[in-house]
């Protein structure tokens, strides 16, 4: 079921703004009899309270009640910024609808609302993830005592999850807002449970509203910029079985993912892209997926290069030389690193880098390649002495290679200055008649053409 949210007719403005903030109004019991969190949490908790007394009776038992206490702290605080956020959206978007739909003055409030962001819940998470892991990690024995503790949590967090959900529906109900809602919905659930954890029936056990395609998106991206691919994974799945009977294969899902980056990048999202990308990463490292991991570094470094970040691309690019040392693509991403590195005039670093990929038997089949940006790169910086010994190592080494072409185009050029056209032209009747296919023929004769008339 897809929620229509492009708004009401024209002729029904008035009546479908009433409508929907009346139905705000009625979910959440009026204003202001909401219920806060803690009585919220009290509840569920129950019995569990006398249970965790009984329990830090035992002095041994402290690190446990701590453990416990300190997710309390820390739910309640997450629970209080994030029912802040939707509340204060919910009251900017019933004021845009009322606004809308009595006309209160000729500059009307956005209907559209921005609780917040991915990025921003992506934030919340980071700076929470690892003290409720640990705390969780805390209560971790088997012991009737800890299980106890770790039960007490379970049920403080779902709690939170629950009561998120529901202050998340009441945005929900106000249309486009609510896709701040579906936002801040996921925090608890990636809190909750770690990322090898989800799967579909983790999705399916989602409120309505939050399995609705437009809030299935938002909370897939907020998994994808917190590091949780796995999630976004089983969320884009459930996405895709609205409207298919077969369940996409994780293929599907990597092939959507770089589909979405080509689509940021598009449209000069980079940072959104590079979000994407790195996702992709994670998610090819952790399932095994090697090569599509590597895919999508490579991507990335391209999408780095075409922002002029070529520093970063790269970075990217020796990521996948220490990563996968062994891997086929390695002397690829190798030769790649040192043609950024050339470009950014970082030339001291090629150099240096080419001399130890040199010596790398893995990646042997890509020599001549290293040994022709070592050569531009000493050249770059005058060095005409360790350019011509790379030159003549390439030369004697791999004379078939097509970019020995290149070198002797460069010699013959020289020659040509130097006015030994004679030279030049036995040099560049040779490229054309040894490297036939390659670019550099097709130079070597229109500069052929150009010389006088000798040894014709």
């Amino acid at each position: 079921m897809t929620k229509t949210r492009a708004g009401f007719g024209v002729s029904g403005v008035m009546l479908g703004a009433w409508i929907a903030i009346a139905g705000v109004m009625n979910a959440s019991g009026g204003e202001p009899a909401r219920e806060d969190f803690v009585s919220f949490r009290q509840k569920e908790l129950g019995e569990l309270e006398t249970e965790l007394a009984s329990i830090s009776a035992d002095a041994a038992n402290a690190p446990l009640i701590e453990a416990a206490k300190n997710v309390v702290k820390d739910v309640d605080a997450i629970v209080a910024e994030v029912t802040d956020r939707l509340d204060r959206a919910r009251s900017t978007a019933i004021s845009g609808m009322l606004g809308d739909a009595v006309g209160a003055s000729t500059e009307k409030p956005p209907t559209t609302v921005t609780a917040g962001s991915a990025e921003q819940v992506r934030d919340v998470y980071l700076k929470n993830h690892d003290r409720v892991a640990n705390a969780v990690a805390a209560a971790s024995a088997d012991t009737p005592e800890a299980r106890a503790v770790r039960q007490y949590i379970d049920v403080v967090m779902s709690a939170a999850q629950e009561f998120i959900f529901l202050r998340g529906q009441e945005l929900d109900a106000l249309g486009e807002a609510g896709t701040a809602g579906a936002e801040w919905a996921t925090l608890m659930p990636l809190l909750r449970y770690e990322d090898a954890s989800w799967n579909e029936r983790l999705v399916s056990d989602m409120p309505e509203w939050m399995r609705e395609t437009q809030s299935l998106r938002a909370a897939e991206y907020v998994c994808l910029c917190s590091g949780r691919p796995k999630a976004a994974y089983h969320l884009w799945v459930y996405q895709i079985s609205l409207e298919q009977e077969a369940t996409p294969r994780l293929e599907n899902y990597l092939a959507y993912l770089h589909r979405s980056a080509n689509a940021c990048f598009g449209s000069r999202d980079l940072a959104k892209g590079v979000t994407i990308l790195k996702a992709a990463v994670t998610l090819g490292d952790s399932e095994g997926m090697i090569d599509e991991a590597i895919k999508a570094r490579f991507r990335l470094a391209e999408a780095f290069k075409t922002y002029g970040h070529l520093q970063l691309a790269a970075d990217e690019m020796k990521l996948v030389t220490t990563a996968y040392p062994r891997h086929k693509d390695c002397g690829r991403a190798a030769v790649t690193r040192l043609v950024y590195l050339y470009e950014a005039g970082m030339f001291d670093k090629a150099v240096g880098e080419a001399k130890t990929y040199l010596e790398d038997e893995a990646i042997e089949a890509y020599r001549p390649q290293i040994l022709y940006v070592a050569w531009a790169a000493n050249r770059s910086q005058d060095k005409q002495a360790a350019a011509d010994d790379i030159r003549d190592r390439l030369l004697r080494d791999y004379p078939d290679h097509p970019l020995c072409a290149d070198l002797y185009f460069t010699t013959a050029l020289k020659q040509i200055i130097d006015g030994d056209y004679a030279g030049a032209s036995r040099l560049l009747d040779m490229i054309v008649e040894r490297y036939p296919k390659t670019k550099m023929a097709e130079k070597a004769k229109s500069v052929r053409s150009q010389l006088p008339d000798i040894g014709r």
